[in-house]
């Protein structure tokens, strides 16, 4: 299985996509920021719940509130670059939001909470078997995809080391509902070309693991991913 991914990975080439929709993840009482158009009504709401009310700094804005849908739709004010506030909503979340202006077409804001793309995560995850499941996010891994519903955030950590010859930085994790995603750098500190089998690499709940190169040379790095269990 590993062979057939890392062969996926030379055709895997992907184009850059850009959408109206800014999809946000938010969370109760954490900063979260996004961009709103300067000249137009920008429509703000929250995946799976309903907005009540934003709260901010009167003068700067213009709110149109859609009480129905429990949306909000905001234009600011001639000359203003930045809107802060709290969003409150229907299932008693507050989310603190800064919104920066730009120029350019009226935008449309998704606010996701983490029990709401944890769900889009479990959806996403249901779509296959358990093994396809995993060449799925070893592919969008390899490929920077965002599958839906998962965090992607890119962490430091301090380095672990395989004996005395390479050390391994954990450097981005794909947080998804049943499985994550780790992608590390493994770097041949060495003055001898490496030859590493994914086995040696492994870690408590890992599930799958591949080198996008099994062979690195003296002083020389390459990249890991590893699906491992959230149980």
């Amino acid at each position: 299985m590993i062979k057939k991914i890392l062969f996926g990975f030379g055709l895997l080439i992907l184009a850059p996509c850009l959408f109206a929709l800014q999809t946000i993840h938010v969370t109760d009482n954490v900063n979260s920021q996004f961009s709103i158009a300067a000249n137009d009504y920008s429509r703000i709401f929250v995946d799976g719940d309903r907005i009540i009310s934003f709260t901010s700094t009167k003068g700067l804005y213009d709110i149109r509130q859609d009480a129905i849908n429990g949306e909000i739709f905001i234009k600011p004010a001639s000359n203003v670059k930045q809107i802060t506030g709290l969003i409150t909503t229907e299932n008693n979340h507050i989310y603190p939001v800064k919104m920066h202006v730009r120029m350019g077409d009226s935008q449309a804001v998704m606010l996701l909470s983490p029990d709401a793309y944890k769900q889009k995560a479990r959806v996403w995850e249901s779509d296959s078997t358990y093994q396809d499941l995993i060449i799925k996010l070893m592919q969008a891994m390899a490929g920077g995809e965002f599958p839906e519903g998962y965090q992607v955030k890119k962490v430091q950590r301090k380095s672990d080391y395989l004996g005395s010859v390479a050390k391994i930085n954990l450097i981005k994790i794909y947080s998804g509902a049943k499985v994550s995603g780790w992608v590390l750098v493994l770097n041949n500190i060495s003055h001898q070309t490496l030859h590493i089998k994914p086995y040696q690499l492994y870690r408590k709940n890992a599930r799958a693991i591949a080198l996008l190169s099994q062979t690195i040379a003296p002083q020389h790095s390459t990249l890991v991913y590893m699906v491992v269990s959230n149980d």
